[in-house]
């Protein structure tokens, strides 16, 4: 077990007819006493792919490249034996992707910045945009869940469909958990009539009568599940997009 303490997850991005672009900002900070070796565990929304990803901290910028699965790994091992910062994101089954970050120093700040496009579900007067803050609880038919302690759970997926994918502990209590939030900007080919959560308490800002600003409230709501955002538009639209 490492010491590790998160700071921040934060969601950011514009949310249009076609789709969304999305950055998901995490920050954390190593308490370990020497370099360590950490798994970053998260799940993409449904009908999107990872694009790419930066890794920042003190004095350094890491970014990615795409590269053949078995290419990537010896790049990232070899890496981590010269002692150098190294990243390796795999993706897996149902969107779930693990991203390794070796030779994290002592006490520095890392922030992981995730660029991810993702679908909507579009309806005649508008859409519904969904994304999965949480990795666990999942669901599937080999699952195995157990109980670490009064507070913790583990989660285990078979080997044989999600391979070597590494999931995180989670916790009953989240009342410690690090700052949580969100701004996305929404833009409609029409005007919009509403803009609602059934998930999330949400604070809603107005630029114009096709453009919105959607922001969690308040901040310190805990988003143990799934980020629902529904907008609906004056009038049913038809068009080709582009």
């Amino acid at each position: 077990e490492i010491k590790l303490a998160m700071q921040e997850l934060f969601l950011a991005g514009r949310i249009l007819v076609v789709g969304a672009r999305l950055v998901v900002r995490h920050t954390f900070v190593s308490s370990e006493a020497g370099p360590a070796e950490m798994v970053y565990s998260f799940a993409l929304p449904r009908d999107a792919a990872l694009r790419r990803f930066n890794i920042t901290g003190d004095g350094f910028t890491a970014r990615s490249e795409l590269k053949p699965a078995g290419e990537a790994r010896k790049l990232y091992e070899d890496g981590l034996e010269n002692g150098h910062l190294s990243t390796l994101a795999q993706q897996y089954r149902d969107g779930y992707v693990n991203l390794n970050v070796g030779h994290v120093r002592p006490g520095e700040k890392v922030t992981v910045f995730l660029e991810i496009l993702a679908g909507v579900d579009l309806r005649d007067d508008g859409l519904r945009f969904r994304f999965p803050f949480t990795l666990a609880p999942c669901y599937h038919a080999g699952m195995k869940a157990g109980r670490v302690d009064d507070n913790t759970g583990e989660l285990e997926l078979p080997e044989k469909d999600f391979g070597d994918l590494i999931l995180p502990p989670f916790a009953r209590d989240a009342s410690s958990l690090h700052r949580i939030g969100f701004d996305l900007a929404v833009q409609m080919p029409g005007p919009i009539a509403e803009a609602g959560s059934p998930s999330h308490a949400i604070k809603v800002r107005t630029t114009d009568p096709q453009r919105l600003r959607i922001g969690l409230a308040p901040e310190r709501d805990v988003p143990n599940r799934d980020l629902v955002l529904d907008i609906r538009l004056q009038a049913p639209f038809s068009g080709v997009l582009c």
